[in-house]
């Protein structure tokens, strides 16, 4: 993840007033939608196979120990003769200068209390981007419309249709599969 998306929003809008204090984040969270695509970004990112351990993945696959806070490590892949670099990190792959955008900036440090690394913070952030990429409003819609939802999502995760970092990108079938897979295990 990285904060393009954030950029894109603040450029031509103001930040959408959806607040991530208390019951607003859990109720949010709990939503079966929003797991689904929660689960559905941990995929396109490649952490949603390890499980909970997804938490704990940094690029490439390596894993770190510690949630006190992001964890701040330069990962690097070599992919068709390109090398790709990034400070991605956790489930939804957030690079650091996002994750520092989020918790300071965006203020959800005095949301959650806290800077660390945790899931549910990893979650708050993924949710808040959702937000700021206006995608969180298509999932009440009753047929989402996935090629709009994924490329909203694509100014932010560069795994999502039309992301321009020259990693997997996956076709909008292909997520819409996944999110109607898991959408299954929480209705």
């Amino acid at each position: 993840m990285n904060i393009n998306c954030v950029k894109f929003i603040l450029g031509i809008s103001t930040l959408v007033s959806y607040s991530l204090l208390g019951d607003n984040l859990l109720r949010n969270l709990q939503q079966p939608r929003v797991k689904a695509l929660l689960d559905t970004i941990a995929y396109a990112e490649g952490t949603l196979k390890y499980g909970n351990d997804g938490y704990r993945i940094l690029f490439g696959g390596t894993r770190f120990t510690s949630f006190e806070r992001h964890p701040r490590t330069r990962s690097c892949l070599n992919r068709g003769g390109k090398e790709l670099c990034t400070t991605a990190a956790g489930r939804y792959q957030i690079q650091w200068p996002t994750w520092d955008y989020f918790m300071s900036i965006r203020n959800i440090n005095k949301q959650c209390g806290d800077l660390s690394f945790t899931p549910l913070n990893q979650d708050r952030v993924a949710l808040q981007a959702i937000i700021d990429c206006d995608a969180l409003k298509l999932l009440d819609r009753e047929a989402i419309p996935f090629e709009d939802l994924f490329a909203r999502l694509g100014r932010t995760w560069s795994s999502m249709p039309g992301a321009k970092w020259g990693y997997v990108v996956y076709t909008v079938r292909q997520l819409q599969n996944v999110f109607d897979k898991q959408l299954r295990k929480y209705v």
